[in-house]
């Protein structure tokens, strides 16, 4: 679950190479062991009207920053350009949120794009001519992990622009690259204004763009303008991790050690790219520091604890940032819970001192286990206490840290359907996780009433679940004389709530298929689920057909249209205009087969393809299978 981003290129417009910052200072801030803060300041000059040649025949270079502002829902006034380039190191990441960018005093809009790992300078050559062919002329770029601002171009105006960095190494390296041909540096600080964090040294380097007739191979490849065509060498995907390992590519020309605030009059005249080098030192009164993170997002109780397992994610119930500054191996007990909702999460763990081999800093995570039939017990949105302590172990026990903070639990009933991570920006997509609704059983026995209840609806008086080789129609079978012996018998009808699924689309309330049996109700979602609750109870694999605003019930191959069975679980119940009554089995199969042809299948296409995401982003169709979210762990508590 969650979407997948991979690196990509960045290239500056060729008119920056006729544009100049003057006066440019730079000020970075240690606010905390986790924070940075970066101030950069520097008047814009050049003449007017090259605004009106920003990108003349170079288009292809603004594809990544209009990408961009398509996903924020942004319009802007041209000209809009990317303006910075950040190298950071590895355990270094541009917070997106707290960008600001000041213009002669006034905000403007400014968005970051943190997947580039190659940054073309002004005077590369694009990698491919109109006609599709190499060109030889020469680049000049460098290769890393960057984060690029792109705001408003205002020439000869004064930039201020602020952000902050979170923070997870033991020392920090800060690169600040203005694309302009010209840049004046003045003034630089570095401080801390933590109590807890000594800036042992820091220093700056010049370094300058490489320069050839080639990009790195794995670009070249990609581009398909050369590398090796037997195929050896296929290019590597690159997650875009923020804070991925991606040392900056370049050539150092200066390095210099400097104090807290220090003039650097120079002058950079080839797009040189100035990095800045913190390296902390031990506290005076404090040999071990620790930082608490605690999430400000709700939680979303039913499935909190398996959010927390997604790959990169970060925004974490509460985490743990420590370094042991000591000369010694330090035993430490970290405990957290929220009060009457789970059981204590316990770690141990011991961090190497000076004179130990080892990492001094730990960086943890926990995710308290919710107590037994708790959730049953939250039923409206609530209010819980969040405890925690840090404990040295010895001979006589230490208290590092203990606190508490209220967090926010949603209902035990309410999914969300997506997510954006708050600290990485990754968007999960947290579909799958309707699984954790889906139950064989149930403490009343009332799914397994309705199975028995269907048997006599079934040819063979029995339902017999998932037998070896069982076939499509002898799946189709059971499921419709579970529908006849509810259509019939326990008389469930839909209801007509409002479904929303899809990004952004906040969170959906979703009744557990026992209550749907006691309500005799539920909407489109509600009703698949007590479907699938019943089918897995056989052994039956179902899966669930979601649109932006409709779910229906399938099973069978879902790559092959011919071998699979629909059921509109929304016609349960209802009477059919043209016959007088209730729904045939037959009928809601044909309708949902329907409705799945017109929404599902591309053009063209008799079968289903699992790309519709990026073909028909906007309409985010999805199948879930069940038998698949298993495998990945979900299950109800």
């Amino acid at each position: 679950m969650g979407e997948t981003r991979t690196t990509t290129e960045e290239f500056f417009p060729r008119l920056f190479h006729f544009l100049s910052a003057s006066e440019t200072s730079a000020k970075i801030t240690i606010k905390s062991l986790r924070l940075l803060e970066v101030e950069l300041q520097f008047t814009l000059k050049g003449y007017v009207k090259l605004y009106e040649h920003l990108y003349e025949k170079e288009f292809w270079k603004t594809q990544h920053l209009q990408d961009l502002l398509k996903e924020i829902g942004q319009k802007v006034d041209y000209p809009f350009a990317p303006i910075l380039s950040v190298s950071l190191d590895e355990g270094l990441r541009v917070i997106k949120e707290s960008v600001r960018t000041l213009i002669d005093g006034t905000n403007v809009l400014t968005v970051a794009n943190d997947t580039c790992e190659l940054v073309g300078l002004p005077d590369c050559e694009p990698p491919l001519t109109d006609e599709g062919k190499l060109r030889h002329s020469g680049y000049s770029y460098f290769g890393g992990k960057f984060t690029v601002l792109s705001s408003q171009l205002s020439l000869g105006s004064t930039y201020k622009i602020v952000f902050s960095l979170e923070a997870i190494n033991f020392f920090y390296e800060v690169g600040l690259l203005l694309p302009f041909r010209f840049v004046e540096w003045k003034t630089t600080k570095i401080a801390s204004e933590s109590p807890d964090v000594i800036i042992a040294k820091r220093g700056y380097r010049i370094v300058s763009s490489v320069r050839g007739n080639a990009f790195p191979p794995r670009q070249e490849y990609e581009w398909g303008t050369r590398g090796d065509v037997s195929g050896r060498y296929p290019p590597k995907m690159v997650i875009a991790d923020p804070f991925r390992k991606q040392p900056l590519l370049g050539k150092t020309e200066k390095a210099y050690e400097i104090n807290e605030e220090q003039t650097i009059n120079t002058l950079n005249d080839n797009y040189e790219l100035l990095e800045f080098k913190i390296y902390f030192g031990t506290p005076k009164d404090k040999a071990i520091l620790t930082d608490v993170q605690i999430t400000e997002s709700p939680l979303p109780v039913r499935i909190y604890d398996q959010l927390q397992k997604l790959p990169r994610y970060r925004d974490f119930l509460i985490s743990y940032d420590i370094i042991n500054f000591s000369d010694d191996t330090v035993d430490l007990e970290i405990k957290s819970e929220i009060v009457g909702i789970t059981d204590p999460a316990i770690n141990n763990i011991k961090i190497p001192g000076k004179k130990d081999v080892g990492k001094k800093r730990v960086v943890l995570a926990q995710c308290p286990i919710l107590k037994f039939n708790i959730l049953e017990k939250i039923s409206r949105e609530t209010q819980a206490t969040l405890q925690y302590k840090i404990t040295q172990k010895g001979t006589t026990d230490k208290i590092l840290e203990e606190n508490t903070k209220i967090v926010k639990l949603l209902p035990q009933d309410t999914i969300i359907w997506s997510m954006a991570d708050q600290r990485t920006n990754t968007v999960y997509d947290l579909s799958p996780l309707i699984g954790a609704w889906v139950s064989p059983t149930d403490s009343k026995g009332l799914l397994d009433g309705v199975r028995g209840g269907a048997a006599k609806y079934h040819p063979a008086g029995a339902l017999v679940g998932n037998q070896s080789s069982i076939t499509l129609s002898e799946i189709t079978s059971q499921v419709k004389a579970m529908y006849e012996y509810l259509n019939n018998e326990v008389g469930i009808r839909y209801v007509n709530q409002a479904f929303t699924h899809g990004f952004n689309s906040g969170g959906q309330r979703v009744v557990l298929p026992e209550r749907v049996i006691e309500a005799k109700c539920g909407n489109c979602i509600d009703l698949v689920v007590l479907f699938a609750s019943l089918m897995e109870g056989l052994g039956l694999d179902p899966l669930f057909l979601l649109t932006q605003n409709h779910a229906f019930l399938g099973w069978g191959n879902k790559y092959k249209t011919s071998e699979m069975g629909f059921l509109e679980c929304t016609l349960l119940g209802s009477i059919s205009p043209d016959t007088g009554v209730k729904y045939t089995f037959e009928e809601t199969s044909a309708a949902a087969e329907k409705y799945y042809k017109e929404n599902f299948l591309l053009i063209g296409s008799d079968d289903y393809l699992p790309i519709h995401s990026v073909i028909l982003g906007d309409k985010n169709n999805q199948i879930i299978d069940l038998k698949e979210t298993r495998k990945e762990g979900i299950y109800r508590n």
